[in-house]
């Protein structure tokens, strides 16, 4: 049961991360998708030993306290700000009403525009804080330590500490450097005649067919 468990969660994981290279057309031409998608699984897989060693727990809870907190907070408070204010309500309105046949009401709005951002700042700003004020920690099996089978607690290496900060900024260093090359190529006039951001219908792309 654990075993399909995890190859169910995989697949998800799998396509969210083969999906956006395929659609950004990063992959080769010349690469067949099994193969490309055997070195994704082959890479995850080297990585992934770490967890299988002594210290394989240490950093598990690494991973799961730096990965998934501070990067999740600053892509879901940039993704709103970027649909609502860059892309447009009311143009993200109309997306809505063609797909689902109505318009969101005003308690949507107001969420999307007003309550989710404030909340994702205040939330992120004082975990941040939280954070800055306190030593990181971790629980630690040591067989000589006094009371013992209790974990001692103690605070990480100056390297761990950076490995840390690494963990979090990777996932999100995307943000300001696609950001950065949007606003250079914006300012060069270097946008290509047939991009989709330069026509005015959001569903220009060869992902999408008009049924007749």
């Amino acid at each position: 049961m654990l075993f399909s468990l995890g190859l169910s969660s995989m697949f998800g994981n799998l396509e969210g991360v083969l999906t956006p290279l395929h659609d950004l057309k990063l992959v080769p031409k010349w690469m067949p998708n099994e193969l490309f998608t055997a070195l994704i699984c082959l890479v995850s897989f080297l990585v992934a030993l770490i967890f299988t060693m002594g210290s394989g727990n240490y950093w598990l809870e690494i991973f799961n306290s730096y990965v998934g907190s501070v990067p999740l907070l600053i892509i879901a408070f940039f993704e709103i700000i970027a649909v609502v204010y860059i892309y447009g309500i009311g143009r993200f309105s109309d997306d809505l009403e063609f797909m689902t046949g109505r318009r969101p009401n005003i308690f949507w709005k107001v969420c999307w525009l007003v309550i989710s951002p404030l909340m994702l700042f205040v939330v992120l700003i004082a975990y941040v804080a939280v954070q800055a004020q306190t030593n990181p920690t971790y629980p630690a099996w040591n067989p000589d330590y006094v009371n013992f089978p209790d974990t001692e607690v103690l605070p990480y290496p100056d390297w761990v500490f950076a490995i840390c900060v690494l963990l979090s900024s990777v996932p999100v260093i995307s943000i300001p450097l696609v950001a950065i090359y949007r606003l250079i190529c914006c300012m060069s006039g270097r946008h290509s005649e047939g991009s989709v951001h330069n026509d005015p219908n959001p569903y220009a792309n060869e992902g999408y067919v008009v049924e007749s």
